[in-house]
């Protein structure tokens, strides 16, 4: 269960963003280990019932910190403003 909790909040993470790594990022890298750890007790406290669903969990998770309900840390990272960028895409050998 715990696995798949972490990887929905990975999914979860990944429509939320990840800090820029430039001042103007052309993609969105995803979120970063320390987003992951921050919202994966919440995902299972909070929006365990959501699993696997991304939307629905991104929309509890959403919910939940309007309600002041989440976590410091996951409050930090869902309150992040949310830019609009297609996913960074990493092929090996194809620079």
């Amino acid at each position: 269960m715990k696995f798949r909790a972490g990887v929905a909040a990975l999914f979860l993470l990944s429509l939320c963003g990840a800090p820029a790594l430039s001042a103007s990022p052309k993609c969105d890298p995803g979120p970063s280990q320390a987003d992951i750890d921050a919202c994966t007790p919440d995902v299972h406290d909070k929006c365990g019932e959501f699993i696997p669903d991304r939307d629905a969990i991104t929309r509890c998770l959403a919910e939940k910190n309007r309600k002041n309900l989440l976590s410091v840390a996951c409050h930090r990272v869902m309150s992040r403003p949310f830019k609009h960028l297609p996913p960074c895409e990493t092929h090996a050998g194809n620079n």
